[in-house]
């Protein structure tokens, strides 16, 4: 059995992913000051703590470059 490609997510359902990848985020970024501030720094967990964020940044890029904006036909402005 080949993997599902076509998912049906709606406005609401990617703002809920979103929200849910930036709270990880800040988590991870929390830890990372955590161990950077530490006294016995734990290089290994700051390098794995990079590499999630570095991917959640990447997912969240992929999101937002597959968005299509949305203009009135009438619109006059910046």
């Amino acid at each position: 059995m080949s993997p599902n490609k076509t998912f049906r997510l709606d406005i609401n359902d990617i703002e809920l992913i979103k929200n849910a990848l930036r709270s990880e985020l800040k988590k991870l970024a929390d830890h990372k000051l955590m161990y950077s501030e530490s006294i016995m720094r734990d290089e290994l967990s700051i390098q794995r703590t990079e590499n999630k964020m570095r991917k959640i940044h990447d997912l969240l890029g992929k999101i937002h470059n597959q968005k299509v904006w949305y203009r009135p036909k009438n619109y006059v402005g910046g």
